[in-house]
């Protein structure tokens, strides 16, 4: 008889008469009643009859051993006795409890799909080789201002890569949710992929020059690492702010996106070497210096940055997390301030809200546009974008969630048994060691009863035990 139907008409007939012959065997010791299940396609009956006539030979001619074995089964060109064989799904459900234990995790390759929800982590901070995905938490009801949404990008930058690094903590709670004051419809106009990039710079830049430094037309404005998303997108609104924009970058071919891409005077380009802007830029203004800076370089650019930097300018700090030291700096009736968005998007919602209103009325009024450097790649090389960014090879990439991307994840953990109250649950088989334990186990629900179907009668040892 055939498991798959072929030769018989469910799989149930099957289990039925294996059930059938063990009772048989149970109830009427002695009896010698052996059983061949085949599973799969035969060319002809002769390869059958060569089977069964082997199996008669052994069981009841021979008679090599007292014991022999009464099941057999054909499957794959071959006769097993099928009483042990690979269980692999045991294997991963024992391999997700030991994690679920405190154990050390098992990971594999697997596809992305929407039926299970993964989020990042970093097994060993400072380790980009140990990221990986993992289960999410349970899902919880949303808060009144909270909606949930599907991911399409993500964006990349040098925070992120400092968190995953271990050296700097910035999550907080509320930060697995989004506030409704930030939900906003995507400009027609633009791909997940380029709002992705695009959106969280032109906001930022929008709030340090127009919120912050209250820029005006015909001041200036020195941005710093002008080949970054956020402050390409500073030297963008700055011009629309009609500001006269003086700039720094690391190499000639951010220099060429300015000037040939973005329209600054190549002249008002510098390198990042602190001597070489502040001469060129004190110069050009007539040793006064700019209205704004828009820093992101570090500490040891401070000094000259803040040179450069007019009376009654504005300084505004973009580097989240980092604490510089202004002690030192002259007073010049000036203001030092710092930006950082994260703590914007967490404490004061409206304010960032009402800032992406204004970038996605440029958007869709074609003012701005996206950002030109913007690398994208799957969500599948996630530990090289990570590299990338932590070299300063890039400094922004945007990563690609797409179904079927191949990750590194865990193996899931078990899922908790769901028991319904008030039910009723049969016990079948008897109350050996696993009928008993399922017994017990169903036990730990109050308010539902079990039946246990036994051959035996009410009172023995077996059902006194449980």
């Amino acid at each position: 008889m055939r498991s798959d139907g072929k030769n018989s008409e469910s799989e149930s007939d099957m289990l039925m008469a294996t059930g059938f012959t063990r009772v048989i065997r149970k109830e009427a010791e002695g009896l010698k009643l052996v059983t061949l299940t085949v599973k799969q396609d035969l060319p002809d009956h002769s390869a059958i009859l060569q089977v069964v006539s082997g199996i008669l030979k052994v069981s009841f001619v021979e008679q090599r051993d007292r014991i022999c074995e009464l099941e057999y089964q054909y499957n794959n060109n071959a006769v097993v006795v099928p009483r042990l064989r690979v269980a692999p799904h045991y294997e991963r459900w024992s391999q997700g409890k030991t994690a679920q234990s405190g154990g050390a995790a098992v990971t594999e390759e697997i596809a992305l799909v929407p039926e299970r929800p993964l989020k990042l982590e970093v097994e060993v901070p400072g380790l980009l080789s140990s990221m990986r995905f993992t289960d999410d938490g349970p899902r919880t009801p949303l808060g009144t201002h909270e909606v949930e949404v599907q991911a399409k990008t993500y964006g990349v930058n040098s925070n992120r890569v400092e968190m995953a690094m271990g050296l700097s903590d910035q999550r907080k709670v509320g930060d697995q949710g989004s506030d409704l004051e930030l939900m906003r419809r995507l400009p027609s106009s633009m791909s997940f992929t380029d709002a992705s990039a695009a959106l969280l710079a032109y906001t930022t830049a929008w709030l340090a020059l127009n919120a912050v430094a209250r820029l005006t037309p015909g001041q200036t404005v020195l941005v710093h690492s002008a080949e970054t998303a956020t402050d390409q997108a500073a030297v963008i609104i700055a011009q629309l702010l009609g500001a006269d924009v003086f700039a720094t970058v690391k190499d000639a071919q951010a220099k060429k996106l300015l000037v040939e891409t973005l329209g600054v005077a190549e002249s008002k380009v510098y390198s990042s070497q602190p001597t070489n802007y502040k001469q060129g830029v004190r110069r050009q203004t007539a040793g006064q210096g700019v209205h704004v800076v828009l820093n992101s370089l570090d500490d040891s650019h401070l000094q000259d940055s803040w040179d450069s930097l007019a009376p009654f300018g504005t300084f505004v700090e973009l580097r989240e997390g980092h604490k510089s030291s202004i002690q030192a700096l002259d007073g010049k009736n000036a203001a030092f301030t710092s930006l950082g968005l994260g703590l914007l998007i967490r404490q004061r919602p409206g304010i960032v809200g009402k800032a992406m209103d204004k970038v996605i009325d440029l958007i869709n009024g074609g003012k701005i546009s996206s950002i030109q450097s913007t690398q994208s790649l799957s969500i599948s090389q996630i530990e090289t974008v990570f590299r990338l960014v932590s070299k300063g090879q890039t400094s922004q990439v945007v990563l690609e969630v797409n179904d079927g991307a191949i990750v590194r994840a865990t193996v899931p953990k078990p899922t908790e048994l769901t028991i319904m109250a008030d039910a009723t649950y049969v016990v079948p088989g008897g109350l050996g060691s696993l009928g008993e334990t399922c017994v017990r186990h169903l036990d730990v629900v109050t308010r539902i009863s079990i039946a246990g179907l036994l051959r035996w009668p009410p009172g023995c040892s077996c059902s006194s035990r449980v």
